[in-house]
């Protein structure tokens, strides 16, 4: 009951700081409307991604994708999708993923969130976790601002944003962005959560909070 209590009041006080953020955050994108931010709900079509029972990754980085489109669209900022219903952008994975990076890359976005879900051979293997190029330091610190908002959905999780490259999404992409993996659809448990609505707000929520974070540290990219 004790640990209810705290992470409730703990779920309150994000919010309270997500509530002035979100304030200074409509009025700067109302003054420059250079806060433009690309979502990429992975996969779609054909390429349904990782599987755990009966949940696809496509639909529910979707779900998550326009939630967080809705946060964003609340406070003023300008935003895209990559897709905004269940379809691929190509007839074959490699073309979808040039697509996607054209897309982002072509537009006046200066900020791109790609949202993915995560799948392995262990079971027990767990957490959603942020994924970013080293190339830029802006990359790191939005990726870092996200994980430390996922901890506030989950406080089990102990993983840390990662530098990763050799992934064409990540490594090509032109502008400040991260991955964001909301979780393990092979584990059982975290599934059943991220299937659930409540859930997938959340995850949306604690997304926007990050970017949210982030700008004010950054203001204007």
């Amino acid at each position: 009951m004790k640990k209810l209590v705290i992470l409730f009041l703990t779920f309150l006080i994000v919010l309270t700081f997500a509530t002035a953020f979100a304030i200074s955050a409509q009025t700067k994108s109302t003054e420059n409307k250079t806060n433009h931010i690309y979502i990429d709900p992975g996969h779609g079509g054909f390429d349904g991604g990782a599987v755990g029972n009966n949940i696809y990754e496509k639909t529910l980085t979707l779900a998550i994708g326009l939630k967080l489109a809705q946060y964003l669209k609340r406070t003023g900022f300008v935003f895209s999708l990559t897709r905004n219903a269940d379809f691929a952008l190509a007839g074959n994975k490699r073309d979808d993923i040039y697509k996607r990076v054209a897309l982002i890359n072509n537009s006046e976005a200066v900020l791109y969130i790609s949202i993915h879900a995560n799948s392995f051979p262990v079971q027990s293997v767990r957490g959603a976790q942020t994924f970013y190029n080293p190339l830029f330091e802006e990359n790191r610190e939005l990726a870092i601002a996200i994980q430390n908002m996922l901890y506030v959905a989950d406080p089990s999780n102990k993983r840390l944003a990662k530098a990763i490259s050799g992934k064409y999404l990540i490594d090509e992409v032109a502008i400040v962005g991260c991955l964001v993996e909301v979780g393990f659809l092979t584990n059982p448990e975290e599934c059943d959560k991220l299937s659930t609505n409540d859930y997938q707000e959340k995850i949306a929520l604690m997304i926007y909070m990050g970017i949210l974070s982030f700008l004010e540290k950054y203001g204007e990219i």
